[in-house]
C-alpha cells in the first residue's frame, strides 16, 4: 500500500501509523478499522486543522477497501465528501445517499447490495439532472476520479461573497449563457465547407457547447486553416483550436450584471444581424462585486494595442495591467511547447523551416525592429465584461489575434541560430513589421539580384491582403491569388513556396548559349569573329522582345538545326504537330501543308507582304525582315547578311510565339476554351507550365454528349490542386450541361476540391441525382448559381444529412444561392420545393418552369421565405392557379419578372393580385391563360405602369378594349406578343401606335387585324419589328 514516490517525515509517519493498526488490529475487519481513523480525525487539534498523517492514513484504507456492501459504499462516499469539504447524509430509507455544497447537490441512488443505481446533479434552483458520467465512474469503482470531478464542480462555484451573492451571481451566470446560446442560433450564411469549421471561425459566436455536470459553458472561437487540412487529411476529424471558458470572478469595483435574459423569442435583429438586447434596468439587473470572464484555453500571446481595444469593447472594464511586456514572437515562443523558449531576440533570431520535397527557407526575426513598443505583448488568461453584447465583439478581437499568432508561428522551427550563421538555403526571408496588423517579408531569389517585398495585411481573421512588390512586375491578378493562398493555410512559409514557383516562371533575360551546335548554327548568320547568341539575334530583330533561354532550348528540341517550324497557327489545338519540314533558303515555312513548300518567288495569293525598313546588326552588316499574314496567322522572314547567302543557314527558325512575354501569351490563353487549353498543354515544356497556370482556371467549360465528364473533372481538379493541397483556390465555374454520362462521381470531385465554386451548370446531365447536388451546395458555400435543368432525379436542394446534424436547432443554417433553375425537373413536389425555400432564402432569380407536380401551396413557402425573389417562371405548370398568384404577390414591389404561360387554371383574380401588390413589374407571359380577360388588362395598366414586355397570346377573350387601356397606363411598353388573339382587330393595334412610341417588337401572328393598322404603327413606332401572317402587309 506504500507509494514508492512519497518522501519525507510525513511518509514515515505514515509508515509508521500503518504498521500500528495492523499489528494492534490484524484480527478485526477493514470496516472497524475505519471507523477508528474516522474518530480519530473528528478528535482535531486546537487549530482546527487535519492531522495529515491520519488523513493520508485513511486514504491508504480506503484505496485497499473493497466496496461490495451497502454499508462499505455509504461510508466511501462519506469519506469522499469529507475529503472535498462537502456534507453527506443519508435518506430515511437509507437508499439514497446526499452530497451537499451551498450551490448544488449530488444524489447517489443505491441498491441493497452497494451497486449504484444512478448518479444525480442538481444546481441551484434546479431540478436533479442524471449523470453519465459520475454514474459510471461509481460503477466501475474509479473513486479518485469520482473525486477529481466533484472538485471540478466544486471549482466552478467558487463564487466570492456570502450566499445570497453567491446566488444571484450564479443566476446573472445560467441567464448570460442562454442569452449567448441565442445568439449562437441566430441564422447566418455559409462560407466554408466544413460547417464545423465554419461554425467556429464565422459562427456569431463560435462553437458553443453549454455547460453539463458542473462544467462552465466553453466557446471554440478559433482554429488555424492548416491544422484543418492536415487533421482532415491525417484523420479525417478536425481537432485542436482557441477556446474560452464563460465563467465569472471577483471584482473591487461593482458592476450591473444581468438577472434575467436580455434578448426577447423570438430574437429581434438589427441590420448587423444581431440580436436587440434589452436595457439593463433596476428590475433586471444588479450591482454585484463580480464580472464575467472568458478565461482563455490556452492562454492567447497579444498586443497592447489589442488589449486596449478590447477594454474599450468592454466598456472599461479591463484585466489586471500586465506586469510584464515582450515582443510577441518571443511570448509566441514561450507558449509553444515544440519551441526553445530560452532564445535571446536581443541581437534577432533566424528559423530555418524545412518544406517538401527537401527544400528549405530561412526567416529572420530582427531583434531591434521586433522590440518596437507597438509589437509588445503580453500572456493573456482571461478576458472580463458584462454585458453579452460584448462577446460577439471580444472573440472577433481574439481571433484577429490569433491569425496573427498563427502567421508568424509558421516561420518558428527547431532549427535556429543567430542571423550570423550565413548557412545557405532555397529561400531567404527577413520577417518585418509594419503595424500591429500588418508585416512585410523581404526575400530575393536564386537567379534574382533584386529584392522583393510581400506585404501582409491581417483585416481580421477572416480576411487578408497581400501585395508583391517586384521591380517592374505588377500583376494584381497574382497578388489576390497570393492572398487566397495564404487565407487557406494561413502560412507564410507555404505562400513563400507558392510566390517562389510563380516568380520563377516570369521571363528571364536572355543568357549566351554555349554549346557547340548554337555556336555553328551562329558563324551561319554572321562574320567569323562574331560570339552573338541566338537570344541576341532574336534581341536585335526585335529590341521590344524579351526570350527566355528555356524557349530557346524548347525549340531546338523540337527541330534539328536546319529544319522546324517558324509560323504559328490561330487554332492552338491544331499546334501539337512538331514534324519537322525542310526550309529551304528565304523561305517561311508553315505548319499547314498548303503553304510548307511556298516560296517568295512564288507568293500565294492569300499572302499581304509588308516591308520594314532595314536593321544594323552587330556585324555592320544589313539586314531585312519581312512579316506577313495568313489568314490571322504571322510568318516572319528574316535575311541573312550580305555574303552569307551562299553558306546553307543552320540556324533555327525564329518562332515568334517564343518571343511574346508570358504575361502577354498568358492573355492570349485567357481567350481559349478548356479543350483548347488541354491541347496546349501538349505543344512544349513553355507552354505546358502557362497553359496549367491557376490564373487561366476560373472556369472549366465541358460540352459533347459523348465526353466522359467524370473522369475529365478528375483529372483537371488533380493538376489544378497541385499548388494548394487538396483545394483547387481559382476555380469559380465549372460548366458541363450536356454531357450525358456526367453522373454523381463528378459532382463530388467538384465538390471536394472547388471549395470557391460560384457557378454550377449541369443542365441535360439526367444521371445526376440529389446527394451529389447536396454534397456541392454543403461543401460550396461561395456556390449564387445553380443550374440543373432537365435532371429529372433531383427534386429538392438541400443540405447533407452529416451537414444537417450540425444544424442550429431554432433556425438552421442558410445556402447562399441566388440563381437556380430547375426546368424540366419532373419529380419535383411541393415537399421539395418547401425545403428550397427554407435552405435558400437568399434566392433571387428561381425557374421552375414544366414542373407539372407544383400546386398553390407550395408557393405559399416560397413566398414566406424567399423575400428577395426578383424572377419566377412558373410556365407550364398545369397546377398552379389564382391562389398561386395571390400567394408570389406577397413579393410586393421586389417582384420583376413573372412568367405563368399555359398555367390554364389563371385568371383574372390571380392577375388582379400581381398587378396590386407588384407594382415594379416589367415582365408578364401569360401566354396561353385562356382565362384572362380585357379586365386584367386594366388592372395591370392601372398599377403596373413600368411594365416593358407583356405577353398574352392564345387568349381569346382579349380584346381591343383592353389593348386600349393598356396602350393608355404603360407609355414605356416596349415587347407586346398578341399572337392568336382572335378578338383583335385594328382599333386596338391604333391605340397601341399612338400611346407606346418606344415599341420594339410587336408580334401579331394568326392575327385577323388590317394592314392599315399595321403600316400606322410602323409609322409611330419606327424602331418596332413587327412579326404577322399577313401577306397584304409589307
Amino acid at each position: 500500500m506504500e507509494s514508492k514516490n512519497e518522501r519525507g517525515p510525513v511518509s514515515m509517519k505514515t509508515k509508521t501509523l500503518m504498521s500500528d493498526l495492523k499489528s494492534k488490529y490484524a484480527d478485526k475487519s477493514w470496516n472497524e478499522t475505519l471507523q477508528l481513523v474516522r474518530r480519530c480525525m473528528e478528535k482535531t487539534k486546537g487549530d482546527g486543522r487535519v492531522c495529515e498523517p491520519i488523513a493520508k492514513c485513511l486514504q491508504k484504507i480506503n484505496e485497499a477497501l473493497s466496496v461490495s456492501s451497502l454499508k462499505a459504499m455509504v461510508s466511501k462516499l462519506e469519506m469522499i465528501a469529507q475529503q472535498r469539504g462537502l456534507g453527506s447524509h443519508m435518506s430515511p430509507t437509507e437508499t439514497v445517499c446526499y452530497l451537499t455544497a451551498d450551490l448544488f447537490y449530488i444524489e447517489v441512488v443505491l441498491l441493497s447490495g452497494g451497486q449504484v443505481e444512478d448518479v444525480r446533479v442538481a444546481h441551484h434552483g434546479e431540478a436533479p439532472v442524471s449523470s453519465p458520467s459520475l454514474l459510471q465512474l461509481l460503477r466501475m469503482k474509479k473513486f479518485q476520479e469520482f473525486s477529481l470531478k466533484l472538485d471540478d464542480l466544486a471549482s466552478f462555484y467558487n463564487i466570492p461573497g456570502d450566499n445570497d451573492v453567491k446566488i444571484k451571481i450564479y443566476t446573472s451566470l445560467r441567464h448570460l449563457e442562454t442569452d449567448l446560446v441565442k445568439i449562437s442560433h441566430l441564422p447566418r450564411s455559409l462560407r466554408e465547407s466544413d460547417l464545423h469549421v465554419d461554425l467556429i471561425m464565422n459562427g456569431r459566436i463560435g462553437n458553443v457547447q453549454a455547460g453539463k455536470e458542473g462544467t462552465p459553458m466553453t466557446i471554440k472561437y478559433y482554429i488555424s486553416p492548416l491544422d484543418v487540412l492536415m487533421g482532415l487529411s491525417s484523420t479525417g476529424e478536425v481537432s485542436g483550436g482557441q477556446i474560452a471558458l464563460v465563467t465569472v470572478g471577483s471584482n473591487d469595483a461593482p458592476h450591473r450584471l444581468q438577472m434575467q435574459s436580455l434578448i426577447s423569442s423570438p430574437p429581434q435583429v438589427d441590420s448587423f444581424g444581431f440580436p436587440v438586447f434589452q436595457p439593463l434596468t433596476e428590475s433586471s439587473s444588479e450591482l454585484l462585486p463580480a464580472t464575467f470572464l472568458l478565461k482563455l484555453q490556452p492562454p492567447l500571446p497579444m498586443l497592447i494595442s489589442f488589449i486596449a481595444k478590447m477594454g474599450q469593447i468592454a466598456d472599461g472594464v479591463v484585466a489586471d495591467k500586465p506586469q510584464q511586456v515582450e515582443p510577441l514572437p518571443q511570448l509566441l515562443m514561450k507558449t509553444s511547447k515544440m519551441l526553445n523558449s530560452k532564445i535571446c531576440w536581443t541581437e534577432g533570431v533566424e528559423f530555418v523551416v524545412p518544406l517538401p520535397a527537401s527544400e528549405y527557407h530561412s526567416y529572420v526575426f530582427p531583434g531591434t525592429e521586433w522590440g518596437r513598443e507597438s509589437w509588445k505583448g503580453a500572456l493573456i488568461h482571461t478576458v472580463p465584461f458584462t454585458h453579452p453584447s460584448h462577446v460577439p465583439a471580444l472573440l472577433d478581437t481574439l481571433r484577429h489575434q490569433s491569425a496573427i499568432n498563427v502567421l508568424l508561428a509558421s516561420c518558428f522551427s527547431n532549427h535556429n541560430h543567430h542571423i550570423d550563421a550565413g548557412s545557405l538555403h532555397d529561400l531567404r526571408c527577413e520577417i518585418l513589421p509594419e503595424s500591429d496588423h500588418c508585416l512585410s517579408v523581404t526575400f530575393s531569389l536564386d537567379d534574382d539580384n533584386h529584392l522583393a517585398v510581400l506585404q501582409v495585411t491581417v483585416v481580421d481573421s477572416r480576411q487578408m491582403s497581400c501585395r508583391l512588390l517586384m521591380p517592374a512586375f505588377v500583376d494584381h491578378k497574382l497578388d489576390d491569388y497570393i492572398s487566397r493562398v495564404l487565407m487557406r493555410c494561413m502560412s507564410i512559409p507555404i505562400t513563400m513556396r507558392a510566390i517562389r514557383r510563380k516568380v520563377a516562371s516570369r521571363p528571364t533575360p536572355p543568357l549566351p548559349l554555349a554549346d557547340s551546335e548554337s555556336s555553328t548554327a551562329m558563324e551561319s548568320v554572321s562574320t567569323p569573329q562574331s560570339d552573338q547568341s541566338v537570344p541576341d539575334i532574336i534581341s536585335d530583330v526585335y529590341p521590344s522582345a524579351s526570350v527566355s533561354h528555356e524557349a530557346i532550348e524548347d525549340e531546338s528540341m523540337a527541330s534539328p538545326p536546319g529544319k522546324g517550324s517558324s509560323s504559328i497557327s490561330s487554332d492552338v489545338s491544331s499546334s501539337t504537330d512538331h514534324t519537322p519540314t525542310k526550309a529551304p533558303k528565304n523561305v517561311a515555312t508553315s505548319e499547314d501543308s498548303d503553304l510548307s513548300m511556298r516560296t517568295l518567288s512564288t507568293p500565294s495569293p492569300a499572302l499581304i507582304l509588308k516591308s520594314n525598313p532595314p536593321q544594323t546588326v552587330p556585324n555592320g552588316h544589313e539586314t531585312s525582315s519581312t512579316s506577313f499574314n495568313v489568314t490571322g496567322e504571322t510568318v516572319a522572314l528574316v535575311h541573312p547578311p550580305p555574303g552569307t547567302r551562299s553558306r546553307p543557314s543552320k540556324v533555327p527558325p525564329i518562332n515568334l510565339i517564343d518571343v511574346l512575354p508570358d504575361p502577354v501569351l498568358l492573355h492570349v490563353l485567357s481567350y481559349l476554351s478548356t479543350p483548347q487549353l488541354c491541347r496546349c498543354t501538349r505543344v512544349c515544356r513553355r507552354w505546358y507550365n502557362l497553359a496549367w497556370d491557376p490564373r487561366l482556371w476560373s472556369s472549366i467549360r465541358l460540352t459533347g454528349e459523348l465526353l466522359n465528364a467524370d473522369r475529365a473533372l478528375k483529372v483537371l481538379t488533380h493538376r489544378l490542386c497541385q499548388d494548394t493541397p487538396n483545394v483547387c483556390l481559382t476555380l469559380e465555374t465549372v460548366v458541363a450541361s450536356g454531357c450525358r454520362r456526367m453522373s454523381d462521381r463528378g459532382l463530388r470531385v467538384v465538390a471536394q476540391c472547388c471549395p470557391e465554386l460560384r457557378r454550377l451548370e449541369v443542365a441535360g446531365c439526367y444521371n445526376v441525382s440529389n446527394e451529389a447536388v447536396f454534397d456541392v451546395v454543403s461543401q460550396c458555400p461561395s456556390l449564387e448559381h445553380l443550374d440543373v435543368s432537365g435532371c429529372p432525379k433531383v427534386t429538392c436542394i438541400s443540405l447533407t444529412e452529416e451537414a444537417s446534424l450540425e444544424l442550429t436547432p431554432l433556425h438552421g443554417q442558410q445556402i447562399g444561392l441566388r440563381y437556380l433553375d430547375m426546368t424540366d425537373c419532373v419529380s419535383l413536389e411541393d415537399e421539395g420545393l418547401r425545403t428550397i425555400a427554407f435552405h435558400c432564402p437568399r434566392l433571387t432569380h428561381l425557374y421552375l418552369r414544366r414542373c407539372s407536380r407544383l400546386t398553390d401551396e407550395a408557393l405559399r413557402q416560397l413566398a414566406l421565405h424567399c423575400t428577395a425573389l426578383r424572377e419566377l417562371s412558373l410556365s407550364d405548370c398545369p397546377l398552379i392557379g389564382d391562389f398561386g398568384l395571390r400567394e408570389v404577390a406577397r413579393l410586393e414591389g421586389r417582384l420583376r419578372y413573372l412568367s405563368v404561360a399555359h398555367c390554364m387554371r389563371i385568371t383574372d383574380v390571380g392577375l388582379r393580385y400581381v398587378a396590386r401588390y407588384c407594382p415594379r413589374l416589367r415582365y408578364l407571359n401569360a401566354r396561353g391563360c385562356e382565362g384572362l380577360t380585357d379586365q386584367g388588362l386594366s388592372h395591370l395598366a392601372r398599377n403596373c405602369p413600368r411594365l416593358r414586355s407583356i405577353d398574352v397570346g392564345r387568349c381569346p377573350l382579349v380584346s381591343d378594349a383592353g389593348l386600349e387601356v393598356l396602350a393608355r397606363g404603360c407609355e414605356g411598353l416596349r415587347r407586346l406578343s398578341l399572337r392568336g388573339c382572335e378578338s383583335l382587330t385594328g382599333r386596338g393595334l391604333i391605340a397601341v401606335a399612338a400611346g407606346c412610341p418606344e415599341l420594339q417588337l410587336l408580334n401579331v401572328q394568326e392575327c385577323e387585324v388590317s394592314p392599315e393598322a399595321l403600316r400606322l404603327v410602323r409609322q409611330h413606332c419606327r424602331r418596332c419589328v413587327i412579326e404577322h401572317t399577313i401577306p397584304a402587309f409589307y
